[in-house]
Parts: structure tokens; sequence; C-alpha cells
């Protein structure tokens, strides 16, 4: 009787990893630069003699394919193009990478995502001159 239990809360597992996933996808659908992620499922046998077969969620993945995109009126947005990623700086120094591409400036005229510097090839901070008019070109 117990091995029915388990083999049906192993299945509930892996079914509650799947809703979590999707229910992430939705609320996120609209984010720029979200990526989706897909659970990955495995059935197993559990050690020792048996018969029965257990289900759980492995591991999970980020489906790295370009999402729609759109024109905005902000002269500062980009796409990064060929899974190319953006640097920013995260509040305690280190980097993280994005591929939201809708950017501002900052007060001392940086580049910001989400209240992040933008980063450049250096690994500095991106700061535009007072007099630039607003575009990017990107080499």
């Amino acid at each position: 009787m117990a091995d029915g239990i388990y083999i049906g809360m192993s299945a509930a597992v892996a079914r509650a990893a799947q809703l979590d996933s999707i229910a992430d996808n939705l609320a996120n659908s609209e984010t720029p630069g979200f990526k989706a992620t897909r659970p990955a499922f495995r059935a197993f046998l559990p050690p020792g003699p048996t018969d029965k077969i257990l289900a759980g969620a492995v591991s999970t993945g980020v489906d790295l394919r370009p999402g729609p995109t759109s024109t905005t009126d902000n002269p500062l947005d980009v796409v990064p193009e060929n899974g190319n990623y953006l640097g920013v700086q995260l509040s305690n120094g280190q980097v993280a990478y994005t591929r939201n591409g809708h950017m501002e400036l900052g007060p001392n005229g940086e580049l910001m995502i989400m209240g992040l510097k933008v980063l450049g090839k250096s690994g500095q901070p991106i700061t535009l001159p007072p007099e630039n008019d607003a575009r990017i070109e990107i080499n």
C-alpha cells in the first residue's frame, strides 16, 4: 500500500514542477528578454526489487530561442542578436547577464537596465556624454 502512495506522490511532485514552470512562463510572457523554462522529467526504478516505476523532474532548462521583438519609441532600446547578452552590474558589484535591451539613461549619463548599470566590453559601466543625441551604435 505504501508503494502506491510513493508512486502517486512522485507523479504529483513532478506535475507540481511542471505547473510552476507553466505559471512562471505565463506570468512573464510579456517581460522583455524573458526566457521560458522547460522542466525535464524522467521515469526511474526505486532501489531494491520492485515492479514500480516512479516519475520525477530531474532538471529545468531555459529556452534560448529568440523571442518576439517590437519597435519602441525609445532610441536606447536594443535587441541582442545571435545569442548575445548584455552585462549589467548588480548592487553588490557582481556581473549578471540579460537579454532585456530596454535601456534608460541614469542620472549621471549611465546606460541602465531596470536600475542596473550596463557594462561595456571592458567591464566598466557605459556612460554617454551629455551632448549625445541618445543614439547607440553597436560594434
